[in-house]
C-alpha cells in the first residue's frame, strides 16, 4: 500500500507551526522563576528528523528508542510515559492541518495559489474560515507570501500578496452587496486571490463557469488517522504494515459520520490500539445512524406528505418543465404556504423540493430579518433575501415563520405602524414574483389565520396546504432508516404503534435520544430504549388510549356515513387522537352545516355509547371538537344567514354573542341535538365502532387501504335533508 503523497507537505507544515508555537511562548512567557528546576518528566524528547513515510516500531519507550526510526515526532513534545506523548500542537489543529495538507497534496500545488494572477478556490467543509486562514499562514504558505492588510477595519482590503478571502463572513449574510464589492477590489488587481467557501454553491451563479475547481478539503480518514497516531501514540501497538493498520480502523465512510468532539474523545485514549477500538465501536449502526441519514433529501426520501406532497411534487415538475422551454412561466405554481403544528416537516420538505430539482435553496424568516435590526434594517434584510433568491434562480426561497408577519386586519394596535410597513414591503416583494422567472417560494407557519388575507390571495400564494402529523408509512420509513436491517416486522409494527401522533421532530430526537442512552452505557440499542424514548403510552395506558380509539373512531364512522368528508387518517398520539379528513365539495345548505356538526360530536357521542360516559376528550384547546362545534352552531346565526338571525351578519366576536343568555341557550341546544343525531348514526354502526377501535389500538394509526377497509363497511342509513331547528326569528 503507497504511502499518501502528502505526508511529506504534513511533515514540514507540522515543524512549522510548532515553531511557530513555541516561537509565541517564549515571547510571551517569561519562563518559571530561578528556584523552579524542571523535573526530568518535563523534558520533551529529542525528536527524530521528519520523514514523509514512516514505518510503526515495536514499542519502546524514553530515550531507548532508535533515534533513526522516521517517526514525525518533530510536531510534537512527548512526555516520558510510554503510552501517551503530550503533543505541542492541539489535536484539533493537527486535524485541520493534516486535513487542509491531504487538500492540496504538495508544495507545488501551494506554490501554484500565489503566482500572479492565480484564482483558487478552497471548500473548507465545516472548518471556520479563520482557523484555515490561520494555518496556511503559519503551516503552509511560504512566509510573507499572504497580505496583511493595513485597515483592521477591512479585512478584505487588497494586498500585494495572496490576499485570501472568506465569501460567507457572518455580515455579509445581511448585506450580500458588500461582498460583490470587496470581490471586485480583488480580482481587479494582479495579485493572486484565494477564495475561502463553506458551499462552492455559495458562488454567484455567473462566476462559477469562470472559476477554476474548487479544492475541497477531505473529512477525516483512514491516512489522516494514520498519520496522527504516529505522532499522538507513537503507534507502538499497532501493527507496522501499513496496509494490516489501515484495515484495522473503520471505512472512510464510516468516519466521515463522526463529530470532531466524537474524534477528539476517542484520540484521548491512553494507546492507539485503544483509539482503534473506540472509533470501530463509535462506528456502530447504533450510533451514528442520525449523521447518516443524506445531507441532501430529496421528495424520494419522504413518504406520507398527503396532499403538500403532492404539490410539492407538481411544483417543481412544473420547475424542471419550464427550464426545459416546455411551459410559459406565468403557468407555473410559483408560491406555496405550508402550515401545521412545529416539528411536522414543513422545512424539511421545502429543502426536498430544491434537492428534488437539484436548485439553490435560499433561506430566510421573520427572525432572522427582525435580528438586522430597526425596522430599516428588517425590510433590507428582507428585501437581500429575495434578491439572493432571484440571483441564484432557479432556487426555493423558504420563508419561515411567515405567520409572525401579521395581520392589517388585527385588532392588536401595539405597533400598528411597523406591522403595516413590514406587510405592505412582504407584498411588494410577492408582487414580483411573476417577474422572478425560476424562483418558487414556500412559506411555512403554524397558524394561517393570522396571516393578511392579501398575502394569501391568488396570484400571491398559490396553494394552501396543511403538513400533517407523519402517518404510518412516513413513520415506519423514519424507523426503518434509523436503524437499518435491525428491525423485525414484529418490533417495526411495536415502535411505529408507539411514534404513532408524533410529530417528525419527536421522533428523530426519539430515535437520538435511544441512542444516546446506549452510548452512555457503552452498549447497543435495545427496542425498550427506543419504547421509553418515545413515551410508549400505548401500552403503558391502554385504557386511555382504547377511549382515544373509541372517540377518533366515532369521527371517521359519523363524517364517512354523513358524507361530509373523505377521511384520510385515524391516529392515536402521546396527547389523544387525530382524525385527518379531507372536505367534500358543499352547496352551504343547513343540513350539511349540521352534518358538519354531527361530525364534531360524534368523538363525545361514541365514548357515551361505548364506555357508557364522557371524558373531556371533545374539549380544551381552541381547536377542540366542542370549540369547533360552538363556532359552527354559532355561525348559523351569526354570519351564514340560516338561523334565528335571519339575513343579518353579526361579525365574529364570539364571546359578545354568546353572553346573552337566549343566544347561548339556542346554540347549547343546536350542538346536543348534533350529538343525539351522531349517537343515532353510531347505534346503527356499534359493531363496527368497537372492531375498528380495536385495531386502531392495536396498530397506533389507520390510513390509505387499511382504513378504507373499515369504512367501506359503515352504514350510511338515511341522511334527512330537512332537520328540526330552533329558530325564532326570520
Amino acid at each position: 500500500m503507497t504511502t499518501p503523497n502528502w505526508t511529506e507537505l504534513a511533515a514540514d507544515a507540522l515543524a512549522r507551526v510548532k515553531a511557530r508555537m513555541a516561537n509565541d511562548r517564549s515571547t510571551d512567557d517569561p519562563g518559571p522563576p530561578d528556584w523552579f528546576d524542571e523535573a526530568d518528566w518535563m523534558q520533551p524528547r529529542q525528536p527524530p528528523q521528519l520523514a514523509p513515510a514512516r514505518t510503526l516500531p515495536a514499542a519502546t519507550s524514553g530515550d531507548e528508542r532508535n533515534p533513526t526510526t522516521p517517526l514525525q515526532d518533530d510536531a510534537v513534545l512527548v512526555a516520558s510515559h510510554p503510552a501517551r506523548p503530550q503533543p505541542a500542537i492541539p489535536i484539533d489543529r493537527m486535524l485541520v492541518l493534516l486535513r487542509l495538507c491531504a487538500a492540496f497534496g504538495s508544495a507545488a500545488r501551494l506554490d501554484a495559489t500565489i503566482q500572479p494572477h492565480a484564482v483558487t478556490v478552497l471548500d473548507h467543509r465545516d472548518i471556520p474560515h479563520e482557523l484555515v486562514r490561520e494555518l496556511l499562514v503559519d503551516g503552509l504558505l511560504p512566509e510573507g507570501s499572504v497580505s496583511s492588510p493595513n485597515n483592521l477595519l477591512r479585512p478584505h482590503a487588497p494586498g500585494d500578496g495572496l490576499n485570501v478571502f472568506s465569501l460567507r463572513s457572518p455580515t455579509e449574510r445581511y448585506y450580500r452587496g458588500s461582498t460583490d464589492s470587496q470581490l471586485t477590489a480583488l480580482l481587479g488587481r494582479a495579485s493572486p486571490v484565494l477564495l475561502l467557501v463553506t458551499d462552492p454553491e455559495d458562488i454567484a451563479v455567473e462566476l462559477r463557469s469562470a472559476l477554476p475547481p474548487a479544492i475541497t478539503v477531505p473529512p477525516v480518514n483512514r491516512d489522516i488517522l494514520q498519520f496522527l497516531l504516529g505522532i499522538t501514540h507513537n503507534g507502538d501497538d499497532l501493527p507496522g504494515d501499513r496496509g494490516e493498520f489501515i484495515r484495522r480502523l473503520p471505512a472512510d465512510a464510516e468516519l466521515e459520520k463522526l463529530s470532531t468532539p466524537a474524534l477528539l474523545l476517542a484520540l484521548r485514549e491512553p494507546s492507539a490500539e485503544r483509539v482503534v477500538e473506540r472509533l470501530r465501536a463509535m462506528v456502530s449502526a447504533d450510533e451514528v445512524t442520525d449523521r447518516a441519514r443524506p445531507r441532501h433529501p430529496t421528495l424520494d426520501d419522504i413518504e406520507g406528505y398527503g396532499e403538500a406532497e403532492r404539490i410539492a411534487r407538481r411544483m417543481v415538475a412544473d420547475l424542471l418543465a419550464w427550464q426545459a422551454g416546455e411551459v410559459a412561466w406565468s403557468e407555473v405554481l410559483r408560491a406555496l404556504l405550508l402550515f401545521g403544528p412545529p416539528g411536522t416537516g414543513k422545512s424539511f420538505l421545502a429543502a426536498a423540493m430544491a434537492n428534488s430539482a437539484g436548485i439553490a435553496l435560499v433561506r430566510g424568516s421573520l427572525a432572522q430579518w427582525q435580528a438586522a435590526g430597526h425596522l430599516g434594517r428588517m425590510l433590507a434584510a428582507m428585501r437581500a433575501s429575495f434578491a439572493e433568491a432571484r440571483d441564484s434562480a432557479p432556487a426555493v426561497l423558504v420563508i419561515d415563520e411567515i405567520d409572525s408577519v401579521g395581520s392589517r386586519t388585527s385588532q392588536d394596535q401595539h405597533n400598528e405602524s411597523y406591522r403595516r410597513q413590514v406587510i405592505n414591503a412582504v407584498l411588494e416583494e410577492f408582487d414580483g414574483l411573476q417577474r422572478m422567472e425560476g424562483v418558487l417560494v414556500v412559506g411555512t407557519c403554524n397558524a394561517p389565520e393570522t396571516i393578511d388575507p392579501a398575502l394569501l390571495r391568488p396570484g400571491r400564494i398559490d396553494a394552501i396546504v396543511e403538513v400533517p402529523l407523519p402517518g404510518k408509512v412516513a413513520i415506519s420509513r423514519m424507523l426503518r432508516e434509523g436503524y437499518p436491517g435491525q428491525l423485525s416486522s414484529r418490533d417495526l409494527a411495536r415502535l411505529a404503534r408507539a411514534a404513532s401522533g408524533h410529530t417528525a421532530a419527536a421522533i428523530d430526537g426519539g430515535l437520538r435520544a435511544a441512542r444516546a442512552a446506549a452510548r452512555a452505557e457503552r452498549r447497543p440499542v435495545q427496542l425498550t430504549d427506543v419504547l421509553a424514548a418515545l413515551g410508549n403510552r400505548h401500552e403503558a395506558d391502554a385504557a386511555i388510549y382504547h377511549r382515544t380509539a373509541i372517540h377518533e373512531c366515532g369521527h371517521a364512522i359519523v363524517a364517512t356515513a354523513l358524507g361530509v368528508s373523505r377521511v384520510l387518517r385515524v391516529a392515536l398520539g402521546p396527547a389523544g387522537g387525530e382524525t385527518l379528513s379531507e372536505p367534500r365539495p358543499r352547496s352551504g345548505l343547513l343540513f350539511e352545516v349540521e352534518a358538519d356538526l354531527d361530525r364534531c360530536m360524534a368523538g363525545r357521542a361514541a365514548e357515551r355509547l361505548v364506555c357508557g360516559g364522557i371524558s373531556s376528550g371533545a374539549g380544551g384547546p381552541p381547536n377542540s371538537d366542542l370549540a369547533e362545534a360552538t363556532r359552527i352552531a354559532a355561525s348559523i346565526d351569526m354570519r351564514q344567514g340560516l338561523g334565528a338571525e335571519g339575513p343579518l351578519w353579526l361579525g365574529r366576536n364570539l364571546d359578545g354573542y354568546l353572553e346573552d343568555a337566549e343566544r347561548r341557550a339556542r346554540v347549547r341546544l343546536r350542538i346536543e341535538q348534533a350529538e343525539e343525531r351522531a349517537l343515532a348514526t353510531l347505534q346503527r354502526n356499534r359493531a363496527l365502532l368497537e372492531a375498528m377501535a380495536e385495531a386502531l389500538t392495536a396498530v397506533g394509526s389507520l390510513e390509505g387501504e387499511e382504513l378504507d377497509a373499515w369504512t367501506r363497511r359503515v352504514d350510511h342509513g338515511e341522511v334527512s335533508a330537512v332537520r328540526s331547528e330552533p329558530r325564532t326569528g326570520a
